[in-house]
């Protein structure tokens, strides 16, 4: 049995000079420091005298080393591939299609080499500060803003993918921020509106949001008002109370649309909008004319008619005297 260890020892420290040979300078002391641990490990089971949990002991020891070298290795071998692509300058653009990160964002975001890839972005422009490259904006430029934008939300919900997602969803909102973007415009950009009743669960709306938080504390004396946002982006509080009330009607986004809906009536209500002025203040018809107002807006009129009631007290058909201002 100890002719086997000692025959071991010698395998492992002789793999282990292998590793040193072939790995680069910088990866020299990673590598001797491994082979230190290792060697007291083996001696700690060499001193053991139950020759049964020497024998267990070892295979791990085996087993460990192994793993460790295939670790070092990998490092090693990434490690001399940012060096070769930092002395030739690589393009962001020629390094997606080198470490194929093609396809969908999906796909992309999940590559570990998309990891590798911001890495080299990072030596880059620590290297060569004046003529900086980003990795989100060429992504951006392949996928579009919104793929992005939707992916990387997406993404910040798995341990695998939430670091590199939320590094990247960053420099987008960042890179918006500093091209002079509003809220009014990332809306537009994220063409927020085009979703219809849908927006209340969209990953653009989450999007904007994280953008609204960023502007906000960059911001400070601009608070956003985000039901004003939502109000102008989907061309007035009439559409956009047509639309809350629209999918307050849908099982799929009745529970998200239910705080834009109490938003807009509590609004309504501190403002002392009895229903019918409702329809004269929001829906812009004259007094004369309320009796013209489409079934849709109607429905927002007798919905907020409830609400109203309830918080004056009025629990019969009686008419409501408006306070209209």
């Amino acid at each position: 049995m100890r002719s086997h260890k000692s025959v071991l020892v010698v395998v492992v420290l002789y793999l282990l000079g292998l590793t040193v040979n072939l790995t680069v300078a910088k990866a020299h002391s990673s590598v001797v420091e491994q082979s230190r641990l290792l060697a007291k490990r083996i001696l700690r089971v060499h001193n053991n005298p139950n020759e049964n949990d020497e024998e267990r002991v070892i295979g791990a020891a085996v087993s460990s080393v192994a793993s460790h070298l295939t670790t070092g290795a990998l490092k090693v071998a990434d490690f001399v591939k940012l060096r070769t692509w930092l002395y030739h300058q690589k393009s962001v653009d020629d390094m997606l299609d080198t470490l194929l990160l093609t396809g969908k964002m999906d796909d992309i975001i999940q590559n570990p080499n998309l990891k590798l890839l911001d890495n080299y972005v990072d030596m880059f422009n620590n290297k060569y500060p004046e003529q900086k490259i980003s990795l989100v904006k060429t992504l951006a430029a392949r996928h579009g803003d919104i793929d992005l934008a939707i992916k990387l939300s997406r993404a910040k919900e798995y341990s695998n993918t939430k670091d590199i997602a939320t590094k990247l969803q960053t420099q987008q909102l960042e890179g918006w921020f500093n091209s002079k973007k509003t809220v009014e415009d990332v809306f537009s950009l994220l063409k927020i509106k085009e979703e219809g009743t849908r927006f209340v669960f969209s990953r653009k709306l989450e999007t904007m949001d994280s953008y609204i938080r960023m502007f906000d504390v960059r911001n400070p004396q601009q608070k956003t008002d985000k039901y004003k946002v939502l109000c102008d982006g989907f061309g007035g509080e009439d559409k956009f109370a047509i639309v809350i009330s629209q999918a307050m009607k849908r099982p799929l986004t009745a529970l998200e649309a239910v705080k834009y809906h109490y938003v807009m009536f509590n609004r309504w209500f501190a403002k002392d909008y009895d229903p019918m002025t409702v329809l004269i203040k929001v829906f812009k018809y004259s007094e004369d004319d309320v009796a013209k107002a489409l079934p849709e807006e109607k429905l927002v009129k007798d919905t907020y008619k409830l609400l109203y009631n309830r918080e004056m007290g009025i629990f019969d058909h009686a008419v409501v005297t408006g306070h209209r201002r």
